[in-house]
């Protein structure tokens, strides 16, 4: 396209707009430079030309013209020549550059099917890759964008076991540990070849006895594989040299297991044992309880005699994964004996220090004198009040007492009778009798229990049954137990703290039979006390806190001794109120979590029994078979066994 100005200079532009040339300037009547300047700067604006213009070869142009040596100017590459005279080019577009793609060389054939010729050892190179570069865009000379093709590229991305390193030409792929070089098309991976065992306590590796470069693999390239893949504990050095040594020379791979964890050991509980008549009774008694129904409990002993055995507690050693995770031994019970007129050895051996009766009252032993009496407790003897351990050998019987600051060992029955004790509870036969109470604050044992009162700060055990009678006990109670023939609770009230088993629960009679398992009267009571009182404390904060807001708005004239008073007020409250909250939650964690307590029937429990957990109730409507009352999901349900 051309166009004139003054019928002799004009403009002729490329048809694709990377050029313009100046046309007829030679013919162009001579003017001043002001004129032929303008007179181009009006072509070019009638050209919407912007981009690309030679300044210096205009004002070359220009000046050529006025002093009439064009001719004599040295013609340039892009100056066309025709008949019509000479086209000197001013303005030049810029071409669009485009990138260059990536280019991606393999150093090892991935796609081959043959997994020993992709075998690499840490540092070997995968590939190079020359990343694509951008394009650069170009400009007509009327100032339209021409975009560039940027290059591709490449379908590369680095996973485990790949190191990637920048380099002025080009990126280095490198294996990081030993292993097999895998491509899926777009993540270039080297795979360990590592298995690990669902519970982390075995690990196996594909070794091979060289790479594809044809390098041997050494013991130290499997260990920093194992590091870097987590496998830090465990290691068999050994068996990993081994399978190296031994691989043929064939490209082939061995599974072998390179690592195992170790099993936390298994420890032993504390055992304490009672020696009578030179045999164990009492075996492995956690709570120190002895058989009650040996008929001359308490034994008489001489000093020097041996009474017992305590084996100490061995804990479990932790064990651990190959991965180095702690796996907790369980924990072992211990036993802490109170000794009295007892001595133990270093060998756990107990002997008696001197001649008495021995008492087995929890973890205390003690030997200590005896107030027997050989018959009953009745009118020929009245009510016995001692200091020492009483053993009555026969009946504690109608409208009598006995009681103790130690323990008391009844041989028959307690028949609507008292006996409270300081020690612990044996009554070898039964209580009976609606004007029968017994009291402990450790543990009560009988045969059996019938329309009688027992409490116990300790546990209640009863070997046979327990008949509309009222029990209470803060520890647990038992009637009969796991493997017994025998062990009935049916009619009356027992509530416990933590657990109460049984054989039968309930009687076929439908009798009404509660039972109740949770916090203790004492314990609820003063659970109570801390809250009253915490509540009283948070009043007392928020009426100074309104008392500090009234003097703010409105400061009394001794400001600074009312606010100091204030302070040490709050301080105290503040301080209490800590104190109480402290006292809160250690009675609340002293009872153990909710799904801890249980009621469990070994054999069969029987409609009309009433069962409570921690304040909520289940009404038994229906047989059932062995099983357990518990707490699961915030409510009270029996789970069959």
């Amino acid at each position: 396209m051309t166009s004139a100005v003054g019928g002799q200079l004009g403009l002729r532009v490329q048809s694709d707009g990377m050029a313009a040339w100046l046309v007829g300037l030679s013919a162009a009547a001579p003017a001043s430079t002001d004129t032929i300047n303008e007179a181009i700067r009006a072509l070019l604006r009638k050209h919407k030309i912007s981009h690309g213009l030679d300044e210096a070869r205009i004002t070359e142009l220009v000046h050529a013209r006025l002093n009439d040596t064009l001719n004599a100017l040295p013609l340039r590459d892009k100056d066309v020549a025709t008949a019509d005279g000479l086209e000197y080019c001013i303005a030049s577009g810029e071409m669009a550059c485009d990138g260059t793609d990536a280019v991606l060389s393999w150093q090892i054939d991935v796609a081959t099917h043959d997994t020993a010729a992709c075998v690499v050892l840490p540092g070997e190179v995968l590939a190079t890759l020359a990343p694509a570069t951008s394009g650069v865009a170009g400009c007509t000379v009327t100032g339209k964008r021409l975009h560039p093709r940027n290059g591709q590229p490449a379908a590369l991305q680095p996973g485990p076991g790949v190191l990637v390193t920048p380099g002025e030409e080009h990126e280095t792929y490198s294996a990081r540990w030993l292993g097999v070089a895998e491509f899926d098309g777009h993540v270039l991976v080297v795979d360990p070849r590592l298995s690990l065992s669902a519970d982390a306590m075995s690990a196996t590796v594909k070794l091979f006895a060289h790479s594809a470069s044809g390098r041997p693999v050494a013991l130290s390239h499997v260990q920093a594989m194992l590091m870097e893949n987590g496998v830090v504990a465990g290691i068999d050095q050994d068996a990993i040299a081994k399978a190296l040594a031994t691989a043929g020379p064939d490209a082939t791979s061995t599974a072998v297991e390179v690592a195992r964890g170790k099993p936390p050991t298994q420890g032993t509980d504390a055992q304490f044992s009672v020696l009578h008549r030179g045999s164990m009774v009492g075996q492995v008694l956690a709570h120190g309880r002895i058989d009650f129904r040996e008929r001359d409990y308490p034994w008489n002993v001489r000093g020097g005699d041996p009474i017992g055995h305590l084996k100490e507690a061995q804990p479990g050693e932790d064990g651990y994964t190959v991965r180095g995770e702690r796996i907790a031994a369980a924990p072992v019970q211990s036993v802490t004996l109170e000794l009295d007129g007892v001595q133990c050895d270093r060998h756990g051996k107990l002997a008696a220090e001197h001649d008495g009766a021995l008492f087995v009252d929890g973890s205390h032993l003690s030997v200590t004198e005896l107030l027997a009496i050989d018959g009953d407790v009745g009118a020929q003897t009245g009510n016995v009040d001692s200091r020492i351990p009483v053993q009555v050998k026969g009946h504690v019987v109608a409208g009598y007492q006995v009681k103790s600051l130690k323990d008391v060992i009844v041989d028959h029955n307690v028949e609507d009778a008292i006996v409270r004790a300081g020690g612990s509870v044996v009554v070898k036969e039964g209580i009976r009798g609606h004007a029968s109470e017994v009291f402990s604050p450790h543990d009560v044992q009988a045969g059996f229990i019938e329309n009688a009162n027992v409490f116990a700060n300790g546990d209640i055990t009863v070997s046979s049954s327990v008949l509309n009678s009222t029990l209470s006990a803060n520890g647990s109670i038992t009637v009969g137990g796991k493997n017994a023939g025998k062990g009935s609770l049916m009619g009356g009230v027992a509530h416990a703290n933590h657990r109460i088993e049984v054989v039968t629960l309930g009687a076929s009679t439908y009798a009404r039979t509660e039972v109740a398992v949770g916090m203790s009267s004492d314990t609820r009571e003063r659970l109570d006390e801390l809250q009253a009182e915490l509540s009283e404390r948070e009043a007392e904060l928020l009426s100074l806190a309104q008392l500090e807001e009234r003097i703010r708005i409105r400061p009394p004239a001794d400001l600074a001794e009312v606010s100091a008073r204030l302070e040490a007020t709050r301080a105290k409250a503040e301080a209490r109120q800590a104190e109480l909250q402290q006292a809160r939650a250690e009675l609340l964690a002293a009872l153990g979590e909710l799904d801890a307590a249980r009621v469990v029937v070994h054999r069969q429990c029987h409609p009309g029994v009433i069962v409570r957990i921690h304040g909520h109730s289940y009404e038994v409507g229906s047989e059932l078979g062995p099983g357990q009352f518990m707490l699961k999901d915030g409510a009270l349900v029996f789970v069959p066994r």
